[in-house]
């Protein structure tokens, strides 16, 4: 019997921008090597959230972080929306006991994803952004997204956004900095589904978190990081 193959990005062929064909899934450890290293205040928005890929890790990380008080406080602020897909997960919360370390559940809080347009979201509502947007509108994604998000955004992008003309402008914007580029070493395939093993399958698209904060600054200086998943690939078995 065939294994059954799942859909897999093609960056010449794609034609969709934000629909159900677009639909490729955030492997965990992408956002969980992102989390590791910022930190966001106040309430996470996944404009483009898809089946929740990215929502999963964040909740994860909120719930594994923090003291039972700081965790219930960023529960009840993560946020997530889709033109297309829709979801409703269930998510425990564990009360910490700091002085032998140990975790008990507690209670689960539910994240519903709601059905909004990205580009008619309007300013105000959100602090941070994490998201990966369909790469097809990534540049006018950024632009929206610097004109209604508070603090911080940061976007799951191809390497070849730092190229281009019109990519330039929005690089070099002084008024919502580009601060962080988080490279990947490894070239990647993006599939509509994600793997049991959480391991992540090599491919031919290169990616890179871009962070954007909501500062002033006289020039951009972004800091770039590259980042070893080597250990994250899956392996063909002898």
């Amino acid at each position: 019997m065939k294994e059954k193959k799942t859909k897999q990005y093609n960056p010449i062929k794609k034609k969709e921008s934000n629909d159900e064909k677009s639909l490729y899934q955030t492997p965990h450890v992408l956002t969980e090597q992102l989390l590791l290293r910022e930190t966001f205040d106040f309430n996470i928005w996944d404009g483009f959230c898809g089946k929740g890929a990215i929502i999963d890790v964040i909740a994860d990380h909120y719930n594994t972080s923090f003291v039972l008080e700081k965790v219930y406080e960023n529960f009840s602020n993560i946020y997530a929306s889709d033109l297309n897909t829709s979801f409703n997960k269930k998510y425990p919360i564990y009360l910490s006991n700091l002085s032998d370390n140990k975790k008990i559940k507690e209670t689960e809080i539910e994240i519903k994803s709601t059905t909004q347009d990205f580009f008619e979201v309007e300013q105000g509502v959100y602090d941070n952004l994490i998201t990966n947007p369909p790469w097809l509108i990534f540049s006018d994604a950024i632009k929206h997204a610097k004109k209604i998000i508070k603090n911080k955004i940061a976007m799951l992008l191809p390497i070849q956004f730092l190229t281009g003309k019109e990519r330039y402008d929005i690089l070099t914007d002084i008024n919502f900095p580009l601060t962080k580029v988080y490279i990947f070493n490894r070239l990647l395939l993006f599939s509509s589904e994600l793997r049991e093993d959480e391991k992540i399958n090599v491919g031919n698209i290169g990616v890179a978190w871009f962070v954007w904060e909501n500062i002033k600054v006289e020039k951009v200086f972004p800091v770039i990081e590259f980042i070893d998943i080597d250990p994250y690939v899956a392996r063909k078995s002898n």
